[in-house]
């Protein structure tokens, strides 16, 4: 998928040390595709180094490698990283805070060689979007080849250089939302007056606010010049980072996103400062490891699941192991265009087919709900998509094909409700479970002259009259 250009976040003005509030563009939130489903499923385990390595030093345990680049070779492979921000050479790239920052990054600036990941700082002016930078620098990111899971621990051999106003980071952020940002390490100065010799964590939580910057380290050591093995843990209720096999627990443990994330490292140059031309951050290695499975005993056969279902029952990484055995043969719905097996597992779990929709599976509350409402033959037709997690992390949600549009979120607060047609349509343009209405709180239920559903902070009223949607 192709990295959006969004408008990049500014630092406030109370941050006068230039500490960067953001590094991540904010986004706006993707509308629904396959292709992005198969991205979330496949997680990390979507590009599995080639090769054994060693394992991580830092958390103990068994750990599974899950992505491994030695930049071993002589140029970026752009299998696994993009060497700008936007996912093509757009002929220079603005930084993430151009308010507050020296220097464009430039693809030129990044390169491979001697076993090392060069990002490289010039002397070359340019002018982009009506301001002037001095210089030129390097970004690689992994957003179009490679998303991190919760539950990743990610880890790398990296040399931040000596140098007046050097910003190097090593952080990750989410395609399609700004916040979450966890930044691993910043120095904000390598080199001027009052320069940092150690790293600095910070957290930007999903509902905004900051955690940091905290620095971390032995207090006798300067981390500069030399390379040192920095890692980032995060399962999804901390992020902790890690610096030469030591932890620093002083990290993050409060509103800890599970959204998936795609890893950045980058060279930036605070404003007002002026870095040696040639100044380096040289990155060894970089590596990304999840916890090894524990041995399962292997589930009981099936009744019967074959077909496109059996592919989808077998294909979705996970899926298996949570629904369980069927609890019937494959059997053709009510109105035969769909067929469908049930499961043991998932708190009630099913898998429903059909020629326009392929397979999808649903569960738990939703499925529960689906069920009062009609199965496929109420209002909300054929699931389209497989449950997935909102972007807050605190619902889940699927996506059908009735109602002309229509969709059942739940969360632990509200349960199941189901959201349809131009009710649904109104509330997705205002920004979903995002939006100043919140989630869902009821069904959609007749009122005078119209429809309604009711939300966490309001409503929304169909009219029959002119088909106008009242907020309320």
């Amino acid at each position: 998928m192709v990295f959006p250009q969004c408008v990049g976040a500014t630092v406030p003005a109370a941050h006068t040390t230039g500490m960067r509030i953001s590094r991540a563009a904010r986004c706006s939130r993707l509308v629904f595709a396959p292709v992005l489903l198969v991205s979330t499923l496949l997680g990390t385990a979507s590009l599995a180094a080639p090769a054994a390595v060693a394992g991580p030093s830092g958390p103990s345990g068994s750990w599974t490698n899950t992505f491994d680049e030695e930049f071993n070779g002589t140029a970026v492979d752009t299998t696994k990283w993009e060497p700008d921000r936007y996912g093509q050479d757009y002929g220079g790239d603005t930084p993430f805070n151009p308010g507050s920052e020296a220097a464009w990054f430039n693809t030129g600036n990044v390169s491979v060689s001697g076993g090392n990941l060069h990002l490289t700082i010039r002397d070359e002016p340019r002018t982009l979007n009506g301001k002037t930078y001095p210089y030129s620098s390097g970004v690689v990111q992994t957003a179009q080849h490679h998303l991190f899971t919760a539950g990743t621990y990610l880890e790398a051999r990296i040399n931040v250089p000596v140098c007046d106003g050097c910003w190097p980071a090593f952080w990750t952020a989410a395609p399609d939302v700004w916040p979450p940002e966890i930044d691993g390490f910043e120095y904000f100065d390598t080199g001027g007056s009052g320069a940092d010799t150690k790293p600095q964590f910070n957290y930007h939580p999903p509902a905004g606010g900051q955690t940091g910057p905290t620095v971390y380290g032995d207090p006798a050591v300067d981390y500069r010049g030399s390379f040192h093995t920095y890692g980032l843990l995060w399962d999804g209720t901390q992020a902790v980072p890690y610096l030469d096999g030591v932890a620093y627990p002083s990290g993050a443990n409060s509103d800890m996103t599970r959204l998936d994330q795609f890893l950045l490292l980058n060279l930036s140059v605070q404003g007002g400062h002026h870095p040696a031309p040639g100044s380096e951050m040289l990155v060894d290695w970089v590596r990304a490891w999840s916890p090894a499975p524990a041995p399962a005993p292997a589930p009981a056969p099936p009744t019967e699941v074959h077909g496109a279902i059996a592919d989808h029952y077998y294909g979705t990484p996970g899926l298996a192991a949570l629904f369980g055995p069927t609890t019937t043969p494959e059997r053709t719905t009510p109105d035969t265009v769909g067929r469908y097996n049930h499961f043991t597992g998932g708190d009630g779990g099913s898998i429903y087919w059909t020629p326009n929709t392929g397979a999808f599976s649903v569960h738990g509350a939703i499925r529960g709900h689906w069920e009062s409402l009609g199965w496929e033959a109420g209002p909300t037709g054929y699931p389209l998509t497989d449950e997935r997690t909102t972007p807050d992390g605190v619902g889940r949600y699927n996506h059908f094909t009735g109602g002309d549009g229509a969709s059942i979120y739940w969360t632990p607060a509200t349960g199941a409700q189901l959201v349809h047609g131009a009710i649904r349509d109104r509330w997705a343009s205002m920004g979903w479970e995002l939006s100043s209405l919140g989630y869902p709180v009821s069904d959609e239920y007749a009122v005078p002259g119209g429809r309604r559903s009711n939300f966490a902070h309001g409503s929304l009223t169909y009219r029959f009259s002119d088909g106008a949607i009242l907020i309320g």
